[in-house]
């Protein structure tokens, strides 16, 4: 029996970004991919990581810090801050953007991350399990 020198070539299919827009809040489900990003976001950020991520980033300077962040974990990033950020691997990753009209970003200046809440938690489960189910 003759055997033919066959390649084979493995599929691999993504998850897609997911957003949703309700009125001034953007929200985004980012799948786990590699990232490498630089932005200056124009609303304030609330972050979620569902899984751990490594990485490095910087937050309004040019010096950049690896990072470790724990899966169920809550980060903000204040609008106008300088992001940079990258990870060979991500993680999945929730981001709510927040107009100023609905937030008081003047009472929230400083950004923090790798926060664990439960309330937090449970409304990001929440919310992914609906931009997933597509309802």
């Amino acid at each position: 029996m003759r055997q033919d020198n066959v390649e084979q070539k493995s599929l691999t299919i993504e998850e897609p970004c997911r957003h949703i827009c309700i009125g001034s809040v953007d929200v985004t489900l980012l799948p786990r991919r590699p990232y490498d990003i630089s932005y200056t976001p124009d609303k304030s950020v609330i972050g979620y990581a569902f899984e751990h991520q490594t990485g490095a980033h910087s937050f309004a300077t040019d010096r950049r810090n690896d990072f470790y962040t724990r899966p169920n974990s809550l980060a903000y990033v204040p609008a106008k801050c300088d992001v940079y950020s990258s990870s060979d691997q991500g993680g999945e990753y929730l981001t709510i953007k927040i107009d100023k009209k609905l937030w008081d970003s003047n009472q929230y200046q400083e950004r923090f991350n790798d926060v664990m809440s439960p309330n937090a938690i449970k409304a990001a489960q929440n919310i992914r399990s609906l931009m997933i189910s597509n309802r």
